[in-house]
């Protein structure tokens, strides 16, 4: 896994609706122009950088107004990761995510909820999703 604050000068950061265009390839005019901006200015040397929020969004998105299930959604997540191009924010954390996900049938983004915290020093996450609190990863707020 590549370093979150990397070194290199002309890095850009991409924001979700440049990476649901190049996934999807579902418009006409936007999702070409993606999907030269990534294989054009983004490499292994100089990736384009996509944030935490970025990925959240992009997973919001998909759920939401494309009806992608979890796997479909593991599967975008997965493939973003091995992603010589891209350099993502927190990839261990996302890749932590991604494998209770697998394992719990959770989503993603309220994974990543109680992780980022818990990297943040905070004892314990507080929720009302009675699944994340069920698999521990998060308390009721009592």
């Amino acid at each position: 896994m590549r370093s979150a604050t990397p070194q290199w000068s002309a890095m850009l950061g991409l924001d979700s609706n440049i990476l649901l265009r190049h996934l999807l390839q579902d418009d006409a005019v936007q999702s070409p122009l993606a999907t030269r901006l990534i294989r054009s200015r983004c490499s292994s040397e100089e990736p384009g950088f996509v944030s935490l929020i970025v990925l959240v969004e992009m997973l919001w998105t998909l759920r939401r107004g494309y009806a992608f299930g979890r796997e479909a959604l593991e599967t975008a997540v997965s493939d973003l990761l091995e992603s010589e191009e891209l350099l993502i924010e927190s990839e261990e954390l996302i890749s932590e995510a991604l494998d209770i996900a697998k394992r719990n049938k959770l989503d993603i983004p309220d994974i990543l909820i109680s992780l980022v915290n818990r990297a943040h020093g905070c004892s314990e996450t507080m929720s009302f999703d009675k699944d994340l609190v069920r698999s521990r990863l998060a308390s009721p707020p009592v």
